[in-house]
């Protein structure tokens, strides 16, 4: 795992150091110009990383606890919750009122259900209960952001809307960044405070309650975790699908199928994608005003499709 994590490390700075000096405006303009690069091309990779390590992160974490490689991050509803919050400040034209607007509605929209789920687990604290559940608040916030669209006299706000849910990490300032970065850092914090939980739940729930964990506890501070690594960053670049799918099944077989292993080889590699993704994009904006979100979703379901015929029928239900 540390090899694998160095690597994967390396190949993170290269594209990191790589992605400013990436894009339509030649060389020797950017080198003359360097307030693109600190202010347009530097927020942009912190927001496209820190985006891709918490979709690689707590993708492997919920797989864990779930103990089903195809969970993924936006089955709880909170990447829902942050993109409706979002989505009726928008509609509602004060997305350009402030520079915090946008985040903090989807934020608050994510706090509210963050609440919700934390109750309900402590009633029911059972995987079952919180994938239904997710499902269902998925359906909800769903349909809620289709009647807002449909609802919406507006034809500007109704295009801005689909297009921020298309997901894009241009066009963020460093003030926006700074924001939302440190709550999903501590989000990372308390996420990775969960792998020795996932070793013993690794051996079935019922031995992980016998060896002293709580169910109770477990999926308060996953719940928490979750919220806090996804829900600012999706209020502020939008909805960016398929990384926190595609990268632990991708790096799994290296870390010998072992859950608290595959955390940080996952954020690291949904990093990489996420970042790889956005420097596709930028090379290909002369031609095509292409999403990110859109690129991920395109590259990554029939890859993933690719995978999952590959391997055998036995290995589907193994971690």
């Amino acid at each position: 795992m540390r090899k694998l994590s160095l690597l994967l490390g390396l190949v993170l700075t290269l594209l990191m150091g790589g992605s400013l000096f990436i894009g339509t405006l030649p060389l020797d303009l950017l080198l003359q110009n360097a307030s693109v690069l600190w202010e347009l091309r530097f927020p942009r990779m912190l927001i496209a990383v820190s985006m891709g390590v918490s979709l690689g992160l707590t993708g492997a974490v919920l797989q864990g606890f779930l103990r089903n490689p195809l969970a993924e991050p936006g089955i709880m509803g909170i990447s829902s919750a942050a993109a409706l919050g979002a989505v009726m400040v928008i509609a509602l034209g004060l997305g350009g009122s402030h520079l915090f607007a946008v985040p903090l509605a989807g934020m608050m929209g994510v706090v509210g259900v963050t609440f919700f789920l934390y109750k309900l687990m402590q009633k029911h604290p059972n995987p079952l209960t919180l994938i239904l559940t997710g499902l269902a608040l998925n359906s909800l916030l769903g349909a809620l952001m289709t009647l807002i669209l449909t609802l919406s006299h507006n034809p500007y706000a109704s295009l801005e809307i689909i297009f921020w849910l298309l997901g894009s990490f241009a066009h963020h300032s460093l003030g926006q960044v700074a924001f939302v970065i440190p709550l999903s850092v501590a989000g990372w914090i308390i996420l990775w405070r969960l792998r020795f939980t996932l070793e013993t739940l690794s051996l079935g729930e019922e031995m992980a309650i016998v060896l002293g964990a709580s169910p109770k506890k477990m999926y308060g501070f996953l719940i928490l975790g979750m919220a806090l690594s996804l829900g600012p960053l999706v209020s502020l670049v939008g909805v960016v699908g398929f990384i926190g799918l595609l990268v632990p099944h991708m790096l799994r077989p290296f870390v010998d199928h072992k859950p608290a292993d595959l955390l940080l080889p996952s954020a690291l590699g949904g990093g990489i994608m996420a970042l790889a993704a956005d420097m596709v994009v930028r090379l290909l904006s002369n031609h095509i005003d292409l999403k990110v979100g859109v690129l991920t979703s395109l590259m990554g379901t029939p890859f993933f499709l690719y995978l999952l015929l590959k391997q055998p029928r036995s290995s589907h239900a193994t971690f």
